[in-house]
């Protein structure tokens, strides 16, 4: 039955069907040849893309990331590839990118100096300083390009020693780039290092400087471009007035913080900041650990200036259109400010004291002010121990009667200095706090009374602030203390507007409620 014709046919058919089986697998083969081309051409990219350091691989993630959040189908290997090609062409032209170095850069930091040819040089070495070799290491490679250092930051944790051998790599007399310059020492045993002014004499721009845990020895005469200097926790080695007289020399600082502590106990700190002018100064912070009567005579700074000077004392000073606050942080037990030369306007004056025995403060005369019928002291202050007997002879000498304002936070037993201020006719806001509150509401208001023979001294009254109620749960104040008290002030011509109450844990929501309603209504009529 079988025929020649018919092995022919079946013959052919498998002829076909191999053939068809063939071109698929040959195509199978071209499709895995071009994706294995594919995929090598990217695994090569990438191996030379990982050579790269990883700040600047974590540059190149973030751009991806954020360029490729609203096309999610473009965040592909392919795409990543071409944006690290891209990042490191770029990268190595141009070498700001590998002018910053860190600790963490410490075992390619040649390589990258390289790269950064002639740029700026920005170290910070916070993280760094622990090990001697390495620091050793680090001082080796940076001594060839410290011209080139533009900011530095460096924290040494090493014996003095070793801090002080590091600390000559600084060129003493080619000018340099320096900037900023940080400097962190937690030096081991009892010595501590010694940085002084010819390390950096050669600086030709504005330099920032600051010094933690550093000895401060220095006479300023060659750095005449420096502009910020902090010295935090440090131990003065020379008078103060003489260290803080060297920086007169410096005549672009604009910065100025130190907190010092003094070597030598018996050295003449009673003429502090005496007749010192820093005349481009924006901002001094002085702090000292001096137990002397601490004089500040004839400081001259700018209108604009920012001070604060505590010398376990403090004062800042926060000007505005030739106008000064002065807040005063004392812990000295003698405070001398003697302001009576100097053209200041003071707009507020707030005194916060801790252990002060005695303060003595010399302002001139209003009417030799530049500008006459100015507010001299629109807001006043007082946070007093009750270590001074009586206020009144603190704060004899101030024009008190141009008081805007008044806030009284004091541990007297009785508040009676009030009438020797003398008549406050401009005074509109009172906030009594404390132990201040306690005593007016709860002992005799009799100093307080006004009679109907007297003028009123308080005629412009028109807010009173009872702050902070809670802090006197112990004394008991009752709510009809509080009414005796506000009748008492509203007939003695005491015109009070606004009532301001405190937390209070002795009158509930309803009776505050009441107590100012009736104020009020006392006030219109």
């Amino acid at each position: 039955m079988d025929c020649p014709a018919a092995g022919c046919t079946r013959c052919a058919l498998t002829n076909v069907l191999v053939e068809d089986s063939l071109d698929g697998v040959e195509k199978r083969i071209v499709e895995l040849k071009e994706l294995t081309r594919q995929m090598y051409t990217k695994r090569n990219a990438l191996v030379s893309i990982g050579r790269l350091p990883p700040e600047l691989l974590t540059t190149i993630f973030a751009f991806v990331v954020a360029g490729a959040s609203h096309r999610v189908s473009l965040a592909s290997t392919f795409n990543f590839t071409h944006v690290s090609c891209y990042w490191r062409q770029l990268a190595f032209a141009s070498p700001e990118l590998w002018s910053s170095l860190t600790s963490r850069s410490l075992p390619w930091c040649q390589v990258m100096l390289q790269r950064a040819k002639a740029a700026n040089l920005s170290v910070d070495m916070a993280d760094h300083g622990r090990d001697p070799e390495q620091m050793a290491f680090f001082r080796d490679v940076i001594s060839k390009h410290i011209s080139r250092i533009e900011t530095m930051s460096l924290a040494l944790h090493l014996p003095c020693r070793y801090t002080s051998r590091f600390l000559k790599t600084f060129p003493t007399s080619s000018p340099g780039k320096l900037r900023f310059l940080k400097i962190t020492m937690s030096p081991g045993g009892s010595q501590r290092p010694r940085l002084r002014d010819q390390c950096l004499m050669g600086t030709s721009v504005l330099l920032t400087l600051e010094l933690h845990n550093c000895d401060f020895d220095w006479n300023l005469p060659e750095l005449k471009n420096l502009s910020t200097l902090k010295v935090l926790n440090g131990r003065a080695l020379s008078p103060m007035d003489q260290i803080i007289r060297s920086l007169v020399n410096t005549p672009a600082l604009e910065v100025l913080e130190l907190t010092l502590s003094l070597l030598d106990a018996n050295l003449d700190n009673s003429k502090l900041l005496e007749s010192t002018a820093l005349r481009n100064l924006r901002e001094l912070a002085l702090t000292c650990d001096i137990d002397q009567t601490i004089i500040l005579r004839h400081l001259v700074v700018p209108a604009t200036a920012r001070v604060n000077i505590d010398c376990s004392s403090g004062a800042s000073s926060d000007t505005a259109s030739n106008t000064l606050s002065l807040s005063l942080n004392v812990f000295t037990s003698s405070l001398i400010i003697d302001n009576s030369n100097s053209k200041a306007l003071f707009a507020h004056l707030d005194i916060r004291s801790r252990g002060l025995t005695s303060i003595v403060l010399k302002f001139d005369a209003v009417d030799t002010w530049p500008r006459p019928g100015f507010l001299l002291f629109p807001h006043l202050t007082l946070i007093i121990p009750k270590t001074i007997p009586k206020l009144s002879h603190i704060l004899s000498g101030l024009p008190l009667h141009l008081l805007n304002s008044l806030s009284i936070d004091t541990h007297f037993t009785s508040i009676d200095f009030l009438q020797s201020f003398g008549p406050l006719n401009n005074l509109k806001h009172v906030c009594l706090t404390r132990e201040c509150l306690s005593e007016a509401l709860r002992g005799p208001l009799a100093p307080l009374s006004i009679s109907s023979a007297t003028p009123p001294p308080l005629p412009n009254l028109e807010s009173l602030l009872l702050e902070r109620l809670d802090d006197f749960g112990e004394w008991e104040i009752q709510l009809q203390q509080v009414r005796d008290y506000l009748k008492k002030r509203s007939e003695g011509g005491w015109p009070i507007q606004t009532l301001y109450l405190g937390i209070s844990c002795s009158l509930r929501a309803e009776e505050i409620a009441s107590l100012e309603e009736e104020v009020k209504v006392k006030s219109r009529q």
